[in-house]
């Protein structure tokens, strides 16, 4: 066994014991915000422990791979940002993109999926209703699960060790929320496990409140209107009705 081989079998054997002895150390979080027009924003961020990191990039190197971060942004959308930071004790790789409908969403996801490693949703969608003071809101999406089966125990350590989080914020109120009680207002959060993987789905209702005001005022200025167009007739009318004739007093007789 020459020294790169062995370089190399001893890094995977140190980051199993690693996964084993730290489960969860990966943590990837996809934070997906849909506005009122169906635009939005993608946040994924991927942490890892410091202790881990290191030795991943080291594998990567001595496999003569890409690192992580070179990964992400030859993977990351066009006008997408990348930002890389440490904070408690995890190095975050974090990508933030803007799109303009769902249909941008599922493109950038599908070139994550095809150019990096690391978990990725596909297939979302949004469905709208539209009934004039609010509209409701339906989201799709889902992490494909792989075959427990098909998975080597390497593989299957390193998905144990990833933990997925996915946030989802909805216009409105989120009314009805699919295999999560985590419900706040607006946002619901699901846990996925990266091996069974998991679907998305939520509905929210969003209320034009200043469509409703809008409305509310123009009744009200209908009916101020409407008074004063009553009363003006009513003194109108007063105004033209024919005065009653007065009998005219008999004058003093002449001498």
């Amino acid at each position: 066994m020459n020294l790169k081989k062995k370089l190399l079998f001893l890094l995977s054997a140190i980051i199993i014991i690693l996964m084993l002895l730290l489960p969860g150390c990966i943590t990837a979080t996809y934070e997906t915000k849909i506005n009122s027009d169906g635009s939005g924003e993608r946040i994924q961020d991927l942490a890892i422990d410091e202790s881990f990191a290191g030795m991943l990039d080291s594998s990567g190197a001595v496999q003569g791979k890409k690192s992580l971060e070179e990964e992400l942004k030859a993977s990351m959308p066009k006008d997408a940002k990348y930002k890389k930071f440490t904070k408690e004790g995890k190095v975050h790789h974090q990508i933030v993109f803007k799109f303009k409908n769902i249909d941008e969403l599922n493109k950038a996801n599908k070139k994550l999926n095809e150019d990096s490693d690391v978990p990725q949703a596909k297939g979302a969608k949004l469905e709208k209703a539209d009934y004039l003071i609010f509209a409701t809101y339906k989201f799709t999406d889902e992490f494909p699960g792989g075959s427990k089966s098909n998975l080597n125990a390497e593989e299957e350590q390193i998905a144990k060790a990833i933990s997925i989080n996915y946030k989802l914020t909805l216009p409105g109120k989120i009314t009805k929320a699919k295999q999560t009680d985590d419900i706040e207002d607006d946002t619901a959060t699901w846990q996925i496990n990266p091996i069974e993987g998991g679907k998305i789905e939520a509905t929210s209702r969003y209320i034009r409140w200043w469509l409703i005001i809008l409305l509310i005022v123009l009744i009200v200025i209908i009916l101020i209107v409407g008074l004063i167009l009553l009363f003006m007739g009513i003194k109108k009318k007063k105004r033209d009705a024919p005065k009653h004739l007065k009998t005219p007093e008999p004058q003093p007789e002449k001498e």
